[in-house]
């Protein structure tokens, strides 16, 4: 257990229920997501939503997996000063990714 973070929650609303246990990445300086484990939304146990992601040396998120019967996958590049310069989406039903490329548009003097 990581102290002061969250790590359990529970709701219940209109006969539904969110039942989220929340694991972090082991970092020395800083504590990322690493996994928000199924949301439940039935008495049966039934999962709806899990997310999951993945980190860099640096603590950057650079992969974030929502996973269902088919996962979506979204993927993060940065620069040295740990910027992002790239968001790329889940595939679409062509298998075609979109991507936003983050860019300086000023100059530097």
């Amino acid at each position: 257990m990581i102290t002061g973070n969250l790590v359990t929650y529970k709701e219940t609303a209109a006969g539904e229920t969110l039942d989220a246990k929340i694991d972090y990445h082991n970092l020395s300086l800083i504590k990322v997501h690493r996994r928000v484990p199924p949301h439940r939304g039935d008495s049966a146990g039934k999962t709806y939503r899990e997310r999951s992601t993945e980190v860099n040396q640096n603590g950057e998120i650079t992969e974030i997996t929502l996973s269902s019967a088919q996962p979506s996958v979204y993927n993060v590049t940065y620069d040295g000063y740990g910027n992002i310069t790239r968001m790329t989406k889940p595939e679409n039903s062509n298998h075609q990714r979109m991507f936003y490329a983050y860019t300086l548009w000023w100059p530097l003097s």
